[in-house]
């Protein structure tokens, strides 16, 4: 199997994207759990942001025992325009995030304000594989629901998953 260009994306280009515009409680992390099958490094988180959304976000990684092992934070930034409409953010982790192979991570970025970009459903009957990551489908590791979404402070243990929704949150990889 060939290995991917370094900063590629897993799922920007996969999927079609719905958007939502609710008005939930401050706060919102939205992620997926995925394997690797070689070591390397997380160097990239990528959202899709609204235009007009100034506020903060934050990228973290959890591991297959519920430990929040990294935490990133990016400073607003507000989009030119402001009309409206998504368009993928990109922000660069430096030092990478290590990963290997043989365990399940949980990726996820944290936004303060509600509006986001799913594919819904798509976990139920899809996984992604890019080369050396994968993103399971719904029922792998006895039974986990994938598309982690929760309401809430950041960098919180995120385990809502019930409707397996793919949300418009991505990494990079970079093989060691």
């Amino acid at each position: 199997m060939s290995q991917p260009p370094p900063n590629r994306p897993v799922q920007e280009a996969a999927l079609t994207w719905s958007f939502s515009d609710e008005s939930g409680p401050p706060g919102l992390n939205l992620g997926f759990w995925f394997a690797v099958d070689t070591p390397g490094w997380i160097v990239q988180a990528a959202w899709l942001q609204d235009r007009v959304d100034p506020f903060c976000h934050g990228a973290y990684l959890i591991n297959h025992l519920d430990e929040l092992l990294k935490v990133v934070a990016f400073l607003p930034h507000l989009l030119p325009g402001g009309e409206g409409g998504f368009s993928w953010q990109r922000r660069n982790i430096k030092p990478g995030w290590f990963v290997e192979p043989g365990f399940f991570y949980r990726f996820c970025v944290w936004r303060d304000y509600a509006s986001y970009a799913y594919a819904p459903g798509y976990f139920a009957t899809h996984s992604i594989d890019s080369g050396p990551v994968h993103i399971p489908m719904t029922g792998f590791a006895g039974g986990t629901h994938n598309g982690v979404f929760q309401y809430g402070p950041p960098f919180r243990n995120v385990v809502d998953s019930t409707v397996n929704n793919a949300y418009g949150v991505d990494l990079s990889f970079q093989p060691r």
